[in-house]
């Protein structure tokens, strides 16, 4: 899990929380492949990193902020 604070607009100082989780997800690169050719390519090549971390947004808690603070978190 990581959580990430973000500063929001208001008339006084207040921030927003996002919850992220973390996963391992096949590169992109490989997703077209089989479950046979991934398994191959891992037999004859233990050194190959085929998946990569991912961070997946889960809920962002923001309170009262403008539209603005959109374009600043992209």
């Amino acid at each position: 899990m990581k959580i990430r604070v973000f500063e929001m607009d208001y008339s006084v100082p207040c921030c927003g929380y996002g919850f992220y989780e973390r996963r391992q997800k096949l590169k992109k690169e490989y997703e077209h492949l089989s479950s046979k050719d991934i398994g191959k390519m891992k037999r004859e090549n233990k050194n190959l990193e085929l998946s990569e971390e991912r961070i997946v947004p889960l809920f962002v808690f923001m309170g009262d902020t403008t539209v603005s603070i959109f374009n600043r978190y992209e």
